[in-house]
């Protein structure tokens, strides 16, 4: 038995993904693989499944937490937002793992990042990057970039979950 390995995913093209084992210790983190699909004759992105189902195995991940994510009535890209989020769900499932939805709320108040009124979204996510940064010096080069807040909301994630694992065992559902 290899111990908890937590699985934390962000959905969404831009979003991430992590793992870390039952000591917190990162694994491994990174955004998702992506392949150009044609949408109304552009080219557009889309996650790459067979890609994702290739590291999603090699994890060996025991548990998945999944932020819980909604659509917007009226927002461009809510139904590919939406295939990729499902793309994600099958492939986790496929993999095994039970999916374990955490709320943004749930996970964000834990870390302390909730957006107070006069916060924007992006210095939260910018708040997200240098906590990970601080919580894994070593791999701090990992979420560097803006657009990497994805995958340091993934560890996040991945960290709460660890934390209800040790709290209700293998038997978590949130």
């Amino acid at each position: 038995m290899i111990g908890p390995r937590v699985l934390g995913v962000d959905p969404g093209i831009s979003g991430g993904w992590a793992v870390v084992n039952g000591g917190g210790k990162l694994i491994v983190a990174g955004v998702f693989p992506t392949k150009i699909v044609k949408k109304n004759g552009k080219n557009s992105y889309a996650i790459d499944g067979l890609a994702m189902a290739s590291l999603i195995q090699a994890t060996e991940a025991t548990h998945a937490f999944v932020e819980n994510v909604h659509s917007r009535p009226r927002q461009a890209g809510q139904f590919t937002f939406g295939l990729n989020t499902g793309l994600i769900h099958g492939l986790l499932y496929a993999n095994g793992l039970e999916i374990n939805l955490v709320s943004p709320a749930s996970w964000k108040a834990v870390w302390g990042i909730k957006r107070g009124e006069d916060e924007t979204k992006a210095q939260k996510k910018t708040e997200a990057r240098h906590l990970v940064q601080n919580l894994y010096p070593e791999q701090a080069s990992v979420f560097e970039r803006v657009k990497d807040d994805g995958v340091a909301e993934a560890v996040l994630i991945a960290l709460y979950g660890l934390s209800l694992v040790a709290e209700h065992g293998d038997g978590v559902r949130h």
